[in-house]
């Protein structure tokens, strides 16, 4: 008796077609969603604006302390997430611990107390104030003169001692820097370059000079209303501008001149 064959059923395609659809769809989307939010976070001007720049709260706010009181312009340059580099100036005061670093561009200014490693965003235009805390202290610094010896160096038209710091902080990480000190300004940098860590940056100072500065300057002024947190600060602006219907516009730490110290802390 011959044996008929049996048709042997042909393989579905469908199931792993959909399935490799899927996946592609779904990494479609992924790209897509993470693509302008990846890009967004980069260049928000506004929260930016909020964050206090990394040499305030770093380790190299240390190296800018000093006893005398002083006044300086500065322009410091930051690596940025393209190939040109991101340029920050203004205004900085320092007495004793305390800093006050006003930027050339937008109305927000920043009050560091690099002792007690805390300070404070304030803001013009909602007239307020909020703190800030870092969560890294900085736990010792050596500095020392280069082994070419305390040589003087002509660095923005003042003559310095180069000399070589390091500084420790309480996670364990170490930064390296290069600094200028004028001999003229009782050893206020001219110039503090960063020799490794992972904000590389180079600092220059012009116009310093020795000034007698009201210890209200680095206190949040009278009047300001406190705010719980940068971030409630940022978003307070937000909804202002938004409800009337303002264009937010690029108010970041960026920019070109001279900052101004802000009129409600005006000596």
């Amino acid at each position: 008796m011959k044996n008929d064959a049996v048709p042997l059923p042909k393989p579905c395609l469908a199931g792993p077609l959909l399935f490799f659809a899927g996946l592609v769809l779904i990494t479609m989307l992924s790209a897509g969603c993470a693509g302008p939010r990846h890009s967004s976070s980069r260049s928000n001007p506004l929260e930016e604006s909020f964050v206090l720049p990394p040499f305030l709260t770093g380790p190299v706010a240390v190296l800018l302390t000093n006893a005398h009181d002083f006044s300086a312009r500065m322009v410091v340059e930051l690596p940025s997430f393209s190939s040109k580099k991101r340029t920050i100036t203004g205004n900085l005061l320092a007495q004793g611990n305390h800093l006050l670093f006003a930027p050339s561009a937008g109305d927000r200014s920043f009050v560091w107390d690099a002792a007690q490693n805390s300070g404070y965003i304030l803001s013009e235009a909602l007239q307020g104030f909020a703190p800030i805390i870092a969560s890294v202290q900085i736990t010792n610094v050596m500095e020392n003169v280069g082994l070419a010896g305390p040589v003087l160096e002509s660095v923005n038209g003042r003559p310095c001692h180069r000399t070589e710091a390091v500084v420790s902080s309480s996670d364990g990480s170490k930064a390296k820097f290069r600094v200028w000190r004028a001999v003229d300004a009782d050893g206020f940098p001219a110039r503090i370059k960063s020799l490794d860590g992972i904000t590389q940056l180079s600092m220059d100072f012009f116009d310093t000079r020795r000034e007698v500065l009201a210890q209200k300057l680095f206190l949040p002024p009278d009047g300001f209303t406190k705010y719980a947190s940068a971030t409630t600060m940022r978003d307070e602006l937000f909804m202002r501008q938004k409800s009337a219907g303002k264009k937010i516009k690029d108010e970041g730490v960026s920019g070109l001149g001279h900052g101004e110290i802000p009129s409600q802390m005006g000596r």
